[in-house]
């Protein structure tokens, strides 16, 4: 037979309603809370949160939407928000979606969680298809999307500054004399795409070069597309190849480092880089690599505020969006050329 709250209630000496605060992540005070603790330990119960979902109308559970379980930016993503949202008493169900040219199932995986019943979803989207998300509109559960905005802007949103990104990675070249630089980002008509370019095409026009189209590569974010794009580059002729490139993705640089290493291409003799994200990875590779970080724990908490005022109804206005800034560190990937 089941162990019942009345059971756990009985066993720690304290009345029904006071574990049932307990459960719920109210503030129960010693010794009250230690015996309840230990009468569910040792009583063995588990709290059945459609049960209680039913009388509080919360289960105390958040889904969380990644597309893929090897991609760094939602893997490291998902381990922060489990150890926030594990703080304020939620459970994580965590759901990776698969994305390719046939299209994602994001609204597969999305109608799972609300027919799951989580109080809210944090989604990074691969790019923004409305459909989606109809499911959980309709359902009214709460919805952020991170790295990304929501063009129709019904969702909060956590996103990277990436002009300013994109312009000071390419100030970084210049400064040290480049004027041949290419950019290698995501998808052309993704938001984050389109504001890194616009970022490029600025410190370049800022002074005064010229914008070559040759040196703009988008598309998916690929470990092999990048072996393949170094390849490319190297292969130009050497009046018309890029001096520097700015990888704006991490998967892209892992395969362009790994071109350049099986070919003995030294860096930066031969080729400059700026990379992103994956700060181990470019400290492996020799020389270091300069790169953008992104502040994943802030992104997490950030993402993680602005749900839980949704679910707690604390914030019902308009969408919000939280702007956060990279940070680079230094490596040895940028060669001078400002005397030549």
């Amino acid at each position: 037979m089941a162990v019942t709250i009345v059971d756990v209630a009985r066993r720690a000496g304290v009345s029904i309603s006071t574990v049932s605060k307990y459960i719920n992540g109210g503030n129960v005070i010693e010794p009250k809370r230690s015996e309840i603790i230990k009468a569910i330990d040792e009583l063995g119960f588990v709290v059945n949160p459609f049960a209680r979902g039913m009388k509080t109308q919360k289960t105390n559970t958040i889904g969380v939407l990644i597309p893929g379980m090897t991609e760094y930016f939602g893997t490291t993503l998902l381990s922060h928000l489990n150890k926030y949202f594990y703080s304020k008493n939620y459970t994580v169900v965590t759901c990776d979606y698969k994305f390719d040219e046939h299209g994602t199932n994001a609204r597969e995986k999305i109608d799972f969680l609300v027919r799951n019943c989580v109080d809210g979803i944090i989604m990074q989207p691969d790019a923004f298809k409305p459909d989606e998300v109809d499911t959980a509109i309709r359902a009214n559960i709460p919805l952020v999307v991170v790295d990304l905005e929501d063009d129709l802007k019904r969702f909060d949103s956590v996103v990277l500054n990436n002009e300013e990104l994109a312009y000071k990675a390419i100030m970084k070249f210049i400064e040290k004399g480049h004027k041949k630089i290419a950019i290698v980002s995501g998808y052309p008509n993704a938001t984050t795409t389109i504001e890194r370019v616009a970022g490029y095409k600025k410190a370049l026009r800022e002074n005064g070069i010229t914008v070559n189209n040759d040196y703009i590569f988008l598309g998916k974010h690929l470990e092999i597309r990048g072996h393949e794009l170094m390849e490319k580059i190297m292969n130009m002729p050497e009046n018309i190849r890029p001096t520097a490139v700015f990888f704006a993705g991490n998967l892209v640089m892992i395969g362009a480092l790994m071109y350049l290493k099986e070919n003995n291409i030294s860096v930066p003799e031969e080729i400059s880089i700026i990379g992103m994200e994956n700060l181990a990875a470019s400290r492996l590779f020799t020389p270091t690599v300069t790169i953008a970080t992104q502040p994943m724990e802030l992104f997490a908490e950030a993402a993680a505020d602005l749900l839980l005022t949704r679910i707690d109804k604390a914030y019902i206005g308009d969408k919000r969006t939280v702007f956060l800034n990279a940070k680079f560190v230094e490596g040895e990937s940028i060669k001078d050329l400002s005397d030549k």
